[in-house]
C-alpha cells in the first residue's frame, strides 16, 4: 500500500528501477508510523511481479505476486528480531549472507527487508557491514530505521538514503478521520509526533491509554510524588523499548517546554516548579540511549532492575 504522504519516495524508487540504477542497499529512515515497511513491501511486489515490466504497479495475479502474498517467495526475505523487543542476532545476519550468495530461484533480483535495522546488536551490525562492503550481484537490501537509535555511520554510508517525514497535520488528520470519524485524533496524533499510522495503531490497540498512564506516572515521579521502586514493579512487564522511547519523548518535550512554556502539555507543565538545565537534560538523554542499547544486547536483563535504575536516576537529576 502507498499512503498519500509517500508519493515522493515512491516516485524516487520508480525512477531508480526504470533507469536500472537500483543500489545494493537502501535505507528507509524516519519516524515510526509512516508506513516505511508497507512501501518497501509494495516495491517488492513491483520488482518481483512477472507482469510489471512496463508498469508502475504489480498485477496481483501472477505466480510471483501470489508467492509474495503467501510469504513464500524464494527470493525474498524479511529479517527482524526473533522476539519482539529483542535484538537481531549475528546468526540471522550470517543466514542472510548465505542467502545473498545463492542463485536466484526466479532468475532475477533477491530482495531482503531488515526491520528495524536499529535492532541489530554490535556483532550483527559488524557482520552486515561485510555483506555491504562486498555486495552480491542482483541483490537489494532495504534497511528500515525509525531514527530512535542511530545506525553506525559505517552502515549508513553504504546505503542510498530515502528519508520519510511526518505529513502535514491536515493530511494526517484527514486520513485518520477516514479510518474512524468518531475518534478525537488530534491528541493521539500529537503524542505520536504526527505519525498517522502509529496514531491509528495506538488507538486501536489500547496503547493510547497506556501512554496516558505512563506520562501521568512520570509526571508524579518528576514531582517526587511517586516511588521509583513501585513504578518499576508496575511497568516491568511493558516493552522496554517502548518505555525508553516514551521517556525520550518526555525529555524532548521538556526541552521544548523550556523554550516555549505556553505551548506545554498540562501534565508536563505541572510536573516541576522550576527548570532543568539543558546540560542536565542532554546528559540524561545520553544515559537513556546507553540504557536502550543495553536492553538490545544479548544478555537477559532484569527489566524491573533496569527500570529502577532509570527512575532513580531521573529523580536524582530533577533534584539537583
Amino acid at each position: 500500500m502507498i499512503y498519500p504522504w509517500q508519493t515522493q519516495q515512491w516516485e524516487q524508487l520508480l525512477r531508480l528501477r526504470k533507469e536500472q540504477r537500483l543500489p545494493h542497499a537502501l535505507l528507509f529512515s524516519g519516524p515510526a508510523g509512516l508506513g516505511k515497511r508497507a512501501l518497501a513491501l509494495e516495491f517488492a511486489h513491483l520488482v518481483f511481479c512477472q507482469n510489471s515490466k512496463e508498469s508502475d504497479a504489480s498485477c496481483g495475479a501472477c505466480h510471483a505476486c501470489h508467492l509474495l502474498r503467501a510469504g513464500s517467495h524464494p527470493d525474498f526475505r524479511v529479517l527482524q528480531p526473533e522476539e519482539e523487543g529483542h535484538a537481531i542476532k549475528i546468526d540471522q545476519i550470517r543466514e542472510l549472507s548465505e542467502f545473498t550468495q545463492q542463485t536466484s530461484h526466479q532468475g532475477g533480483l533477491r530482495l531482503v527487508l531488515i526491520q528495524p535495522a536499529t535492532a541489530m546488536n554490535i556483532a550483527a551490525a559488524n557482520a552486515l557491514l561485510k555483506t555491504l562492503e562486498e555486495p552480491a550481484p542482483d541483490t537489494l537490501l532495504i534497511l528500515i530505521s525509525d531514527n530512535r537509535t542511530p545506525l553506525p555511520i559505517t552502515i549508513r554510508s553504504r546505503c542510498q538514503h530515502l528519508r520519510f517525514l511526518a505529513p502535514p497535520r491536515e493530511t494526517a488528520l484527514t486520513w485518520l478521520a477516514a479510518q474512524d470519524p468518531a475518534v478525537a485524533w488530534e491528541p493521539i496524533l500529537a503524542a505520536t509526533q504526527g505519525a498517522p499510522l502509529l496514531a491509528y495503531q495506538w488507538q486501536q490497540g489500547g496503547v493510547w491509554s497506556s501512554y496516558q498512564n505512563f506520562m501521568t506516572d512520570l509526571a508524579a515521579l518528576t514531582r517526587q510524588e511517586a516511588d521509583p521502586f513501585q513504578l518499576a514493579v508496575q511497568w516491568k512487564d511493558a516493552n522496554m523499548l517502548w518505555v525508553f522511547d516514551l521517556f525520550f519523548q518526555w525529555l524532548l518535550k521538556w526541552m521544548r517546554m523550556q523554550e516555549v512554556p505556553e505551548k506545554s502539555e498540562g501534565v508536563l507543565a505541572s510536573a516541576l516548579p522550576g527548570r532543568i538545565s539543558s546540560g542536565h537534560l542532554l546528559e540524561f538523554v545520553d544515559y537513556l540511549q546507553r540504557l536502550r542499547l543495553e536492553a538490545l544486547g544479548p544478555s537477559n536483563l532484569n527489566q524491573q532492575l533496569m527500570l529502577e535504575s532509570l527512575f532513580i536516576r531521573w529523580v536524582q537529576y530533577v533534584s539537583r
